[in-house]
């Protein structure tokens, strides 16, 4: 058995001799690109935002410092939308002009999502830029994000400066005065909850003459905060003004439901039946039935119905008095309504008496 095992590893190892092939080579040092990458022209500053993996290919480590870098080039020839196309990235790459950006604080975490703002003052002035962003470190840059196509807007389009929300039973009600510059064609509205940041992606855009629009997402207890800015109808790279952003949201139900309709109240053997139809409203719990007897002064709570029962009896009522009533709606959240009412004087009748 001793014999067999030792044969067979010398077999092995003889199959290894002198087969080797030659040694694989490192890989080379490249940055990852970056990934995610969403750009727009905000007021008189080009704003960048990506993903950015601080490693290179294969997962070592890139040589600090490292930082993004936006390259960028003048479409040239009216031929922007052709810079897209996969056949001309190493032509980007060789005539793109690079600009630095801010290096990564040693100790980063991996990944990271940055954004950036450069002023347009500082891009080229041509009627339209083609741009990509890179990682670069001390010893190489990553291959370019994919490339878009900016128009940028000189000069830029007017900040938003009456921006107002008010909230209402059925959501929040913004609006805005309707801009003077006709280049503002539309509204870009962006929402959240505190802690969390603005969002890169607006959650509406309607157009700017609208002057108006009801947020009906808003939940009740929910901080809500809003920012909205002009903007052009269509484009690869947004192009927005200088926004405006109001204060935090508290959106409590502070709104009364809808008052209750078509009261009447019947005499019946014994007691007195109080009838009404709801309002309407979508979070009406109960009804509160208010009672006055003849000869007393204003009325008195008497009792309560909850929903969807719209009706009270009031078997308190004394055979011979008149009496009548008012009734009011009550919300989820203790809201009352205005009270309806109220009916028109009833007797009570006497209990009917049971045959011996």
């Amino acid at each position: 058995m001793r014999r067999t095992l030792a044969l067979f590893s010398l077999a092995l190892a003889a199959l290894g001799c002198g087969h080797r092939g030659p040694p694989t080579p490192p890989l080379p040092h490249l940055p990852e690109p970056p990934a995610g990458v969403r750009w727009r022209q905000r007021g008189d500053a080009l704003q960048l935002e990506a993903r950015y993996s601080l490693r290179i290919v294969g997962g070592g480590a890139l040589r600090l410092p490292a930082r993004p870098e936006i390259l960028l080039t003048t479409s040239g020839m009216g031929q922007g939308s052709s810079w897209s196309a996969s056949n001309r990235d190493r032509e980007f790459r060789r005539v793109a002009r690079p600009l630095a950006l801010p290096p990564f604080e040693a100790g980063a975490k991996s990944p990271v999502t940055r954004r950036d703002a450069v002023p347009l003052e500082q891009l080229p002035a041509s009627p339209e830029l083609v741009l990509a962003v890179a990682l670069a470190d001390a010893r190489a840059r990553s291959l370019a994000s994919s490339r878009s196509a900016l128009a940028p807007l000189r000069p830029a389009l007017p900040a938003m400066t009456t921006l107002t929300a008010e909230p209402r039973e059925n959501g929040i009600q913004l609006s805005w005065a309707d801009p003077a510059d006709e280049r503002a064609e539309t509204v870009r509205i962006w929402r959240w909850s505190p802690p969390a940041a603005e969002p890169w992606e607006p959650f509406r855009i309607v157009a700017a003459k609208d002057g108006t629009l009801l947020d009906t997402a808003p939940r009740y207890g929910e901080t809500v905060v809003y920012l909205a800015a002009f903007a052009r109808a269509a484009a690869q790279v947004p192009v927005e003004g200088v926004p405006q952003q109001l204060e935090p949201i508290d959106y409590q139900d502070r709104f009364p439901p809808a008052p209750p309709r078509d009261l009447d109240a019947v005499a019946e053997a014994g007691r007195i039946r109080v009838l009404w139809y709801p309002g309407g409203s979508a979070d009406e719990q109960a009804w509160v039935v208010e009672r006055q007897r003849e000869g007393e002064d204003g009325f008195g709570e008497m009792g309560r119905s909850e929903a969807p029962d719209a009706f009270f009896l009031d078997a308190a009522a004394e055979p011979g008095a008149r009496y009548r009533y008012r009734v009011l709606a009550e919300d989820a959240s203790g809201n009352r309504s205005e009270a309806v009412g109220p009916t028109g004087w009833v007797v009570a009748r006497p209990p009917a008496v049971s045959a011996p």
